[in-house]
């Protein structure tokens, strides 16, 4: 079916109006507003663009846009003009405009008024391990930055992937993300649903909505993440990620970064290590017969076995049996979670470490 030139011409009109909405919204932070691209054209052009018209044209679409306008908004907002054009640069946005049309009880469900989420505005120090690192010691630092906008509440990630970037070798490569956070009102989880247009990666981080912070800002906590991983093959990949209000030395974040393994209720640990650790530490003898206890009533032996190893060995070898069957089988005897979660319990340790560090404990 063909569609007329005129009805091309509102979609697309629709689409740069849409566009240039979430574009200021999202790039608020970074001080691209209606007033400042009138700025931009007096300054670099010597053009007068009425502060009224550009307001009305940018947050509520109306007004026409000029190809010469266009090219100046591209300019300002440092954006491909091909880009604001052809494609829908909200794809997230997108997502929650079609829930809420769909579902009455969007509203209902959702916390998606300021008043509601006001206590977790603004920006955040993040941390997590390096999804791709041979040393398994990296961990990755950047910024998670909350807040309210016209469309809702519009949350931009910004990692320091600590490689050059390939366009300006003197930086490094920041992975940018942008979407929108929405509250759980039954299950008090916060779900922050994040897209990188650049290499077409969904981001989704999940922590939780605490109720009972009165007036008090959010300090940060444990995210449980869903993302992609890096390196030449990208598989799904979840992982623990720390924000926290404080940006953390690297003594602090030392202490710290034990949280973000995927820890659960049981502590296993290689004999000597524990032994090591037990001696570089200042314990009571009280405390040593206690440990000492518990290890008594918990020693048992334990194989670390890498799965790629037993890959090795032939269908032939192991009587008929395929690797993937035996490979199963061990599995099903062995010691592993079947989740994990990021609890109050959890939440609660790693803020208090903070704190106490902090305040001048436990610090260097």
């Amino acid at each position: 079916m063909l569609v007329g030139i005129t009805e091309e011409s509102k979609k697309v009109d629709i689409r740069i109006k849409s566009n240039l909405k979430f574009l200021f919204e999202s790039k608020k932070n970074e001080g691209k507003t209606a007033y400042g691209f009138t700025m931009y054209c007096k300054e670099k052009y010597a053009i007068e663009v009425n502060v009224g018209n550009a307001h009305k044209l940018i947050h509520d679409g109306i007004g026409k846009i000029t190809p010469l306008i266009l090219m100046y908004l591209c300019e300002y907002l440092e954006v491909h003009m091909e880009d604001i054009i052809r494609k829908n640069m909200n794809v997230i946005g997108e997502i929650f405009e079609e829930n809420k049309s769909k579902r009455k009880e969007y509203i209902d469900n959702f916390k998606i008024e300021e008043t509601e989420i006001e206590r977790y505005l603004g920006e955040y120090n993040c941390y997590y391990y390096a999804l791709e690192d041979k040393t398994e010691e990296k961990i990755l630092k950047g910024k998670l930055d909350i807040q309210y906008g016209d469309s809702g509440c519009l949350v931009k990630l910004m990692v320091d992937t600590e490689e050059r970037d390939s366009s300006n070798p003197k930086k490094n490569y920041i992975k940018e993300y942008r979407g929108r956070m929405i509250v759980s009102k039954r299950l008090n989880i916060c779900s922050c649903v994040l897209e990188n247009n650049e290499i077409g990666e969904i981001v989704v981080l999940s922590f939780r909505y605490k109720a009972a912070l009165n007036n008090t800002k959010n300090k940060g906590g444990m995210v449980a993440v869903c993302s992609a991983s890096s390196g030449g093959v990208n598989v799904p990949t979840m992982h623990r990620m720390l924000i926290t209000r404080k940006e953390l030395n690297d003594f602090q974040l030392d202490k710290v970064k034990p949280n973000l393994l995927l820890n659960y209720s049981s502590i296993l640990i290689e004999e000597k290590a524990l032994k090591n650790t037990l001696k570089s530490l200042e314990i009571s003898e009280v405390g040593k017969k206690k440990i000492e206890a518990i290890l008594d009533g918990c020693c048992k032996n334990y194989y670390l076995i890498k799965e790629r190893n037993l890959r090795g060995i032939s269908e032939e070898e192991l009587g008929g049996l395929s690797t993937a069957e035996f490979i199963a089988e061990i599995r099903s005897k062995s010691y592993a979670q079947r989740y994990n979660k990021v609890s109050l319990k959890l939440d609660e340790q790693v803020l208090r470490l903070i704190d106490a560090m902090n305040e001048g404990k436990n610090n260097e």
